[in-house]
């Protein structure tokens, strides 16, 4: 059964058609290319065997030894991204072993790597929502959930991201506010006061 699992995990990272070959694919023949074509082609992400140790993991749901070796890959490459939906199964898994920091890095490059892909909307959510338990970028996790709530996301999430809006602090003023503040605190109070 391991066996079965790991030649599938294989065939799948192995022959996967990125953006970047479509895109070339693309350029070269004016038509989108089929799985076929690309593996008789020989175009697979030449990365992509790295990962197949961590996807083996991810889905045995086997938490701290998938954390070892997604951690491996980015030393080797600091941009080691599965594919969207398992690298979102990866960060879920990190996020409950709480290797939050971990968590953090692996939706960044996801972000990076897949920013118009349909999972991209949930991993702005999951960072915003990372950011703000940890109580980090609260500016940033603003941002992050606007772009969410863009993107139209189903009422339940839609509840949860505007309640995580509602909990942000009220944005610091710029400083040349501050300093007209400043200035008129200073000031002597009117003879009408």
């Amino acid at each position: 059964e391991e066996e079965e699992l790991d030649s599938e995990i294989e065939r799948r990272l192995k022959y996967r058609l990125t953006d970047e070959i479509q895109q070339h694919w693309i350029a070269a023949t004016g038509t989108r290319p089929s799985i076929f074509q690309v593996t008789s082609a020989r175009a697979a992400d030449p990365g992509a065997e790295k990962l197949i140790p961590v996807h083996r993991l991810v889905i045995q749901r086997r938490a701290g030894e998938a954390r070892n070796a997604y951690a491996q890959a980015l030393q080797d490459d600091p941009t080691a991204c599965l594919e969207p939906g398992p690298q979102m199964d990866l960060i879920r898994l990190l996020i409950g072993a709480g290797e939050y920091d971990l968590a953090i890095r692996a939706l960044e490059i996801l972000l990076q790597q897949h920013p118009t892909q349909e999972v991209s909307a949930m991993a702005r959510f999951e960072l915003a929502h990372l950011f703000l338990r940890l109580g980090r970028y609260p500016d940033r996790a603003a941002e992050l959930l606007q772009r969410f709530l863009e993107s139209k996301p189903p009422a339940n999430l839609e509840r949860q991201a505007r309640s995580l809006l509602d909990q942000l602090p009220a944005p610091r003023p710029s400083d040349q506010q501050t300093a007209i503040f400043d200035q008129s605190a200073d000031a002597e109070p009117s003879a009408d006061a």
